[in-house]
């Protein structure tokens, strides 16, 4: 019903509370907190905020999709010294934000309903990996994906960078494969594909690179990620 339950308010608080030892020392002023999807779209996330400022140091501010691909943008082009046009993407736990630009301007910034999170409980959940479970989240992400599918290809870009985590794991896998350039290929993402529909379980997921905090939800990621570049790069 879109409330988070007491479970993850302590979660998080703990969380918070951790976080907030490293902090010190760092101003104030100079630390900014913010949160995404999850609190965009819970009920009680006014009761979430309220309940943080007794254990973080500044206020959280609940930011918009089109503020995290601005800053997840922003964040990207800032360590990769890159002084071309660049499509970025960032797959989230419960969205997932592309952003075209060209050095630190913004040109298109998305923010789509895609999570590995949403998509393993959606597609995923009782933890069986089909071929008929991957083309129905594909289909589910490319319908997203569609609605600013011929702007972003009508401004084009010079290369692609991808920002998280589930991105930074096919670079592993494909690491340990032998494969030592970062660039991922569809044809790579789908021999990735097939091997997890192999596995046929989550719980049995074993591919050399990718670790065991991240096999849970990686087929939702992975469905997002093949969605993408199929859709995206004709």
């Amino acid at each position: 019903k879109n409330n988070l339950d007491q479970a993850a308010f302590d979660r998080a608080m703990n969380c918070l509370s951790e976080m907030t030892e490293y902090l010190e020392g760092i101003p104030l002023k100079n630390i900014r907190a913010v949160a995404t999807h999850t609190l965009r779209v819970a009920n009680n996330s006014d009761d979430f905020v309220v309940q943080a400022k007794k254990h973080f140091p500044v206020p959280i501010k609940i930011i918009s999709g089109f503020e995290e691909a601005r800053l997840i943008y922003q964040g990207a082009v800032h360590i990769s010294d890159t002084q071309s046009k660049v499509l970025i993407m960032d797959i989230g736990g419960g969205s997932t934000e592309f952003a075209i630009g060209e050095n630190m301007v913004e040109e298109h910034l998305r923010s789509v309903p895609l999570g590995c999170i949403t998509f393993t409980r959606r597609f995923f959940n009782t933890g069986i990996v089909t071929k008929e479970r991957f083309q129905k989240g594909i289909a589910a992400a490319e319908k997203e994906i569609d609605s600013f599918r011929k702007i972003y290809i009508k401004t084009g870009w010079d290369f692609c960078l991808g920002s998280s985590g589930s991105i930074k794991s096919v670079c592993n896998i494909l690491k340990a494969e032998g494969f030592h350039k970062r660039t991922i290929t569809l044809d790579h993402l789908i021999d990735i594909q097939n091997q997890l529909i192999e596995t046929e379980n989550i719980q049995d997921i074993n591919i050399p690179g990718l670790t065991d905090q991240r096999a849970e939800i990686f087929p939702a990621a992975m469905v997002i990620l093949i969605a993408a570049f199929k859709i995206t790069f004709p």
